[in-house]
């Protein structure tokens, strides 16, 4: 992240330095919420872009200069720019989880801190399947670095591409600039594809967002020429109206990056050729360019006080806007003690300074395995309960089926059975994960009522004939919608006694495709089946369940009830059980079955339950408290789970 450049390299570009104001600002104000920054996150596109540019005209200038590139001082320039503010936030947001939020998720942190030590971590969250748009993704103090991964590993592999072009094309620029405008465009075609086929990657890695920094590289070759055909203040502006639209149009509901990316990086990319007149002005006034100065230690600061803020139960706007004048508080002195002290040191031995950034990170990698080690400070006894309660975890028996859930990976049904002996009637139990975490209590109460019962499941997918836009692969989810028909197919034709059905109540339908759609799906259910029971959503926690358990879990075996516990009738999904109520109203056969009061008794639904964990995390129900449930909800189910006819004529 270079802050002197020009076309070629050289000489200060306060425009560029606003322009990183513009994206810092997006990001910010995107992650906390502001509206009409809904599509902030994409300022990250445009410091891919900015980025490509400088480190692209550095080179090249290097190049013609000098015929080679000095790696090892490329390499320890880079270290000296970025390694001691990320060091610093770093050790910040392990002090902070230790201290402030001893209960948090340990593996993702671990394990996230880890990588993001070694400028991986990008890799890590695609490898986990790590959705940056779920709403758990606000729990990982270090999501943000995966953007500084992406960075990092284009700047191991662009000096030597650039310096074999060089070679090979014995110093022919055009060379250069054919071989960055064809990265460019096939990582374009790369990203597009794997935006459909492999989402979370297609985010995350660097070979799907190379293309965005490689057209940042173009505008070094193209700068000159471009910003006198197009007339500066007519690209420039349009540049600026293509990044204002980006910001308030897209969502994160969108496929992206795809070819939604192609806004932002275009905008971008117009705005570096040449911006005049006022909007040269804006870009480069005082209070824009000082953000832009520290746009680095700002983009490092902000996430984790959000995150933290979020945390600690305070996402409300006070608290959001604390932790962005905070963390903007943090980053001038990021940027005054940390980044400017460090950034203009003489580098002595290129080789030396590389190998101590090298060996900062690995330093900085072991912080986590350390913490883990250690356990908590202040409670010697933390980390036992943490691994008591962890132990505590465990979820329904059909997710160790081979093929029962395969989630958005496929839209195969795979019936999965369980006998209570020959001749019984059957049962099918379908549903999402949500649906399908009443099944120990279910399948206890159906085999012991005589009927052999099938599971159909597909995690994170509605039982309602809607379509579904899943944030976490960016696109619709397209399996989810021809499993629903493969599983009717089949309900069609092996015409069951009785079907239980449910869902999660999160879905962002309207009421009336919640009415509709689930009155569709549930009237072809019931033209297979003789009985529908649909199960009314459960109430979801606002807090992480054996997170608050293990921060409090003194306190709760001491008979402190109301802690990690919120009101039914602050979390119950009413307006989707209306909904569904409403869906079944004329559907004969078909009944809305709520077993919430059994799940949270006395009206209060808690993580921890006489002496047993009742949440496996904020929103599913621990598969051992469910079981404990079976004769109530047995009991519940009784008038509909009578063994009758296949179909009820």
């Amino acid at each position: 992240m270079e802050h002197r450049s020009s076309s070629s390299g050289n000489g200060f570009r306060p425009d560029i330095e606003g322009l990183r104001g513009v994206a810092i600002l997006m990001v910010v104000l995107g992650h906390a919420g502001v509206r009409g920054f809904g599509g902030g996150f994409t300022g990250v596109d445009v410091f891919f872009v900015i980025s490509g540019f400088l480190i692209t005209g550095l080179l090249v200038r290097e190049l013609r200069e000098t015929s080679r590139i000095g790696f090892w001082a490329f390499y320890a320039r880079r270290a000296r720019r970025l390694l001691p503010a990320f060091a610093v936030m770093m050790l910040f947001a392990w002090v902070a989880l230790v201290l402030v939020a001893p209960g948090a998720d340990t593996k993702l942190q671990k394990w996230s801190g880890l990588w993001a030590a070694l400028w991986t971590s990008n890799v890590y969250f695609s490898l986990a399947n790590f959705g940056y748009f779920e709403s758990s993704a606000r729990d990982s103090l270090f999501l943000h670095t995966w953007s500084l991964g992406v960075e990092e590993q284009f700047y191991l592999i662009w000096p030597a591409l650039l310096a074999l072009v060089w070679r090979v094309s014995k110093r022919n620029p055009r060379a250069l600039f054919a071989a960055v405008a064809i990265v460019a465009a096939v990582g374009a075609l790369m990203s597009i594809v794997a935006t459909w086929l492999w989402p979370v990657a297609a985010y995350y890695l660097m070979p799907f967002r190379l293309w965005e920094l490689a057209v940042g590289g173009c505008c070094v070759f193209l700068s000159p020429a471009v910003g006198a055909r197009l007339g500066r203040w007519r690209g420039g502006l349009l540049g600026a109206v293509l990044l204002a639209g980006t910001c308030m149009g897209l969502s994160e509901r969108l496929a992206y990056p795809g070819v939604w990316a192609a806004l932002p990086v275009i905008g971008a990319a117009l705005m570096i050729l040449g911006t005049t007149g006022i909007l040269s002005r804006c870009l480069t006034s005082a209070p824009l360019t000082l953000v832009g100065r520290v746009s680095y230690s700002w983009y490092l600061w902000h996430w984790p006080a959000l995150a933290l803020a979020h945390r600690l139960g305070r996402d409300d706007s006070l608290a959001v806007a604390i932790a962005v004048l905070g963390s903007f508080a943090a980053a001038l002195l990021s940027y005054l003690l940390v980044e400017r002290t460090t950034r203009h040191r003489t580098i002595t031995d290129a080789r030396q300074a590389v190998l101590a950034g090298v060996l900062g990170s690995a330093l900085l990698a072991l912080l986590p395995s350390t913490w883990f080690a250690l356990g908590r400070p202040r409670t010697p006894e933390f980390a036992t309960t943490e691994a008591r309660v962890r132990a505590m975890v465990n979820i329904p028996q059909i997710y160790s089926m081979p093929g029962c859930d395969e989630w958005y990976s496929s839209d195969r049904l795979v019936p999965c059975a369980f006998d209570a002996g020959e001749g019984k009637p059957q049962a099918v139990v379908v549903g999402d994960s949500l649906g399908l975490h009443w099944f120990p209590a279910l399948h206890r109460a159906l085999t012991g009522m005589g009927w052999n019962v099938v599971v159909l499941t597909k995690s994170s997918c509605p039982m309602v004939d809607e379509p579904f836009f899943y944030e976490r692969i960016h696109r619709t989810y397209t399996e989810c919608e021809s499993w629903r028909r493969a599983a009717i197919d089949y309900i069609q034709k092996t015409r069951p006694g009785v079907v239980v059905v449910g869902s999660a109540g999160s879905y962002p339908f309207t009421q009336e495709q919640w009415t509709d759609g689930s009155r569709r799906f549930v009237e072809a259910l019931r033209a297979g089946a003789a009985e529908v029971v649909v199960l009314a959503p459960s109430p979801r926690l606002p807090f992480d369940g054996p997170s608050c358990v293990i921060r409090n879990f003194d306190a709760l075996q001491g008979g402190a009830g109301d802690l990690c516990s919120a009101r039914l009738a602050d979390i119950e999904d009413r307006p989707v059980i209306d909904s569904l109520e409403k869906a079944v109203e004329g559907v004969q056969g078909a009944t809305v079955v709520n077993l919430n009061d059994i799940a949270c008794p006395r009206g209060v639904c808690a993580a921890w339950v006489a002496g047993e964990l009742a949440y496996r995390d904020a929103q599913h129900l621990n598969a051992s408290y469910v079981l404990g449930l079976a004769e109530p909800i047995g009991k519940r189910l009784m008038p509909y789970l009578q063994a009758r006819s296949a179909v009820a004529q």
